[in-house]
């Protein structure tokens, strides 16, 4: 046992002995109270050098409040311990702690028996290809809001960015994980940083690179708007109202579990979903003008939400993600100024190619040209290999929308 868990398990014996001993004081004093004569209860609750403390105890709601008090300490204790515990796994193996939260973040999502496909697939070396372009292009975007920083803010067409999503963006050693699910879903968490995982369902479901390419700028959108760690605040400030909740409601009657089921609604359909479908409207946003800076046409987001909603992807109140008509309203009314963006994002795209010709071939328009049908050319035939392994791989009715970022 570590030293965390033997500090807890002192933390909660502590707290069940002194629960013990003020429910034992409080059934004594109330005992007194009611077979005692009247002249005798005035004494005994007021007795002689005793101070204001013990009668303001004594009083119902202050109770109640302690009570609240001591349960919200303890359950930020316990998350103050969790967090060392896991600080103390990085520090001492940090590819190990990785390999194991991967493996948990995967069997959470797509199921135990999920398995990520290796570098030399075709759909790995699909979503590698794509991603290094929107990659460089959320980079640029990263860049341009280093250079208009005001007093530490961060924004790019009105989403609020973080210096913390700016600088991952802009680090090295980014990885691309791709798994066998047939479910289409993409997503990145904050507890393995610079990691995007996609599904091989999402590049069947997408079939261009146009599509896929928006799905992975949404999903930069995410790190640099730090929406995950967004969403572990907004979850912990959840709980921490229904420990509230739980703890003013006197917990001898028959409404504990009432109240426990109203306070985990109102925590998760008052706050939490709320907060997480107004992230996937700022990602959406967002993830148009770096899919524009990539050299990828602004129309290829509303495209990719198409194709998903029919394939099955889910919205509205009671899902994290917004409905399909509200984000297609939305990219909509962005198009025309993500599209002033699309020709300067074709040129650094062409002058990036134009530099791996410049010394092989001596006029600049020749070598743009014949590294651009090189790509082409690999791209048509990954697509083509991917359209093979999918022949038998057909993709489900139900599946989840862009972005399930998990907890």
């Amino acid at each position: 046992m570590s030293h965390q868990q033997k500090l807890a398990h002192i933390v909660y014996r502590s707290c069940c002995r002194f629960h013990r001993r003020w429910t034992a004081g409080s059934r004594v004093r109330s005992f007194s109270a009611t077979q005692a004569p009247a002249s005798e209860t005035v004494t005994a609750a007021t007795p002689q050098g005793s101070s204001w403390v013990p009668g303001l105890l004594r009083n119902a709601g202050v109770r109640r409040v302690v009570r609240a008090g001591r349960m919200v300490a303890l359950g930020v204790g316990c998350y103050q311990l969790g967090v060392m515990q896991g600080n103390e796994e990085v520090i001492l193996d940090p590819e190990a702690f990785l390999a194991s939260t991967q493996k948990l973040v995967l069997a959470q999502t797509f199921g135990a028996t999920v398995q990520t496909l290796s570098e030399d697939s075709p759909t790995t070396r699909k979503v590698k290809m794509v991603f290094q372009r929107v990659l460089t292009a959320a980079r640029s975007v990263a860049r341009e809001m280093q250079n208009e920083e005001n007093e530490g803010s961060y924004s790019h067409k009105g989403v609020e960015c973080t210096e913390k999503g700016i600088t991952s963006v802009l680090r090295e050693n980014w990885r691309v994980v791709v798994v066998s699910s047939p479910v289409p879903n993409a997503f990145v968490v904050p507890t393995i940083p610079r990691t995007v995982f996609v599904s091989k369902g999402l590049v069947h479901a997408m079939g261009s690179d146009a599509g896929l390419a928006y799905v992975l700028a949404h999903e930069l959108a995410h790190v640099l708007a730090a929406h995950g760690n967004q969403q572990i605040a907004s979850k912990l400030l959840a709980r921490i109202g229904q420990l509230l909740i739980l703890a003013l409601i006197d917990s001898s009657g028959v409404l504990v579990g009432a109240a426990e089921v109203v306070a985990y609604g109102l925590g998760k359909y008052g706050f939490e979903l709320p907060v997480q479908r107004g992230n996937e409207m700022e990602a959406d946003k967002l993830a148009i003008h770096i899919n524009a800076r990539a050299c990828y046409s602004p129309s290829s987001g509303p495209s990719a939400l198409k194709r998903l909603h029919e394939v099955g992807g889910v919205g509205g109140w009671a899902h994290t993600h917004p409905t399909t008509v509200q984000r297609l309203e939305q990219l909509e009314n962005e198009k025309h100024s993500a599209g002033e963006h699309y020709d300067e994002g074709c040129k650094q795209i062409a002058d990036m190619w134009l530099k791996s010709y410049r010394y092989a071939v001596p006029f600049p328009g020749i070598g743009r040209t014949l590294h651009q049908r090189r790509l082409e050319q690999e791209s048509r035939k990954l697509w083509d290999h991917i359209d093979q392994e999918s022949d038998n791989a057909p993709i489900p009715d139900r599946a989840t929308d862009i972005g399930d970022m998990e907890d």
